[in-house]
């Protein structure tokens, strides 16, 4: 029976409707108005962050109701007649003027990088519910996914709520996040514990924690919206070498692998300097090697991030960075560059699994190398071989 069965309920008016939303990780039941179950149900959606078409729905509708099953979000819609003087679920149904954007990152899908990301946090004035803090974060989601109506697939959104204003890194931890992802199942809700105000940070050079690494790879989709998500708090580190070393890790981290470099240009020498190294490349940091060097040259003839097999490899000839990793049978090397000019490269050596590196971590790295190139040039970072030595005294790492 087609959707349009609910009208012939509307002879009474506005009614108010019992919707009973079952999905992971819980079941939820609203009470809306509307003129029919089906009003009642849209409005339920958008409230939710899901106003897409019902077009692969199945529904069954009953004498006062319906139930509305959403087979790719394993979501399930029961719609009831609810009492008159029912208590109402308050749905924001249009922008409310009063809510303010903190911080705000996009990014439309590309050939190199076939992901729609959206990013927002939005301020909630101290004293606001839990129930209204993530009411608002719905109707924010709602309102960011009609935008991306039409948009190809592969689209990420990513909100959070804060009740303290913030310029640059917030000063506290938001109140909760709400994320979605048209490739999982519904929006992922969090609501987050509270903490004191962040501390001022300390002059004295922190070294970046290890991690454990395992071999496991994230797929596709995952690694891009990941790495979107990550690459937020390259905004917050002060200088050229805290920036090397956390962009390495996030690319690292998040690609098991052998070893890992970050290079920086060094344009008065026309070379490229080791500024973080990682795995067995530890004892390349602030090693020198020549703008003409076969693999960087290569990546960066060809502007985008390259992976270079054994055969490649082979043509290359003797390269010291490799012989001290040991044998190496797959490189992916990223250039930072901005405007045409270098900044610097990426590179990462044999992953864990044994496998060659993908196309998709090629663009992946691509994307973080890029965000490293715009942040060195936008904050005039230069070359310090001094602060870069303190840091690996602090970590207990060796230089070249």
């Amino acid at each position: 029976m087609g959707l349009d069965s609910g009208q012939d309920l509307d002879d009474k008016g506005a009614m108010r409707w019992f919707v009973e939303v079952t999905g992971r990780p819980r079941t939820d039941v609203e009470c809306v108005e509307g003129d029919s179950w089906n009003e009642a149900l849209q409005r339920t959606r958008m409230f939710r962050g899901d106003p897409g078409p019902m077009s692969g729905f199945s529904v069954e509708v009953r004498d006062e109701g319906a139930t509305a099953l959403d087979p790719a979000g394993r979501i399930r819609y029961d719609v009831r007649r609810a009492p008159d003087d029912a208590s109402l679920t308050v749905l924001p149904s249009a922008p409310p003027s009063s809510v303010v954007v903190l911080h705000e990152r996009t990014h439309d899908a590309t050939r190199e990088l076939p992901l729609t990301y959206r990013e927002r946090a939005v301020l909630a004035p101290i004293g606001t519910d839990d129930a209204a803090v993530e009411r608002l974060l719905h109707s924010e989601l709602a309102r960011l996914r009609a935008g991306l109506s039409g948009k190809p697939p592969g689209q990420y959104v990513n909100l959070a709520v804060f009740d303290v204003p913030f310029e640059g890194k917030p000063k506290t931890r938001p109140r909760a996040t709400l994320s979605w992802k048209d490739w999982r199942e519904a929006p992922k809700f969090e609501r987050i514990k509270p903490s004191s105000p962040a501390t001022a940070p300390n002059a004295t050079p922190k070294p970046l924690a290890p991690r454990q690494t395992s071999a496991k790879r994230r797929p596709g989709d995952e690694l891009l919206a990941d790495l979107f998500e990550a690459v937020h708090d390259l905004q917050f580190v002060h200088d050229a070498s805290e920036a090397s070393e956390l962009c390495l890790a996030l690319a690292a981290d998040r690609i098991p692998c052998r070893a890992g470099l970050l290079h920086l240009y060094d344009i008065n020498k026309r070379q490229f300097v080791v500024t973080a190294a990682r795995g067995g490349a530890l004892s390349l940091l602030l090693q020198r090697t020549s703008e003409r060097d076969a693999a960087l040259a290569t990546a960066m003839g060809f502007r985008r991030a390259a992976v270079f097999g054994p055969e490649a490899l082979a043509r290359f000839g003797a390269t010291l960075r490799y012989e001290v990793v040991g044998v190496v049978a797959s490189v992916v090397v990223a250039p930072a560059m901005e405007h045409g000019r270098f900044v610097g490269a990426l590179e990462l050596m044999d992953p864990l699994d044994g496998s060659p590196f993908t196309e998709t971590e090629a663009s992946a790295l691509g994307y973080l190398a890029q965000q490293f190139a715009e942040l060195v040039a936008s904050r005039h970072f230069g070359l310090d071989e001094e602060r870069i030595r303190a840091r690996a005294r602090a970590s207990g790492a060796p230089t070249a």
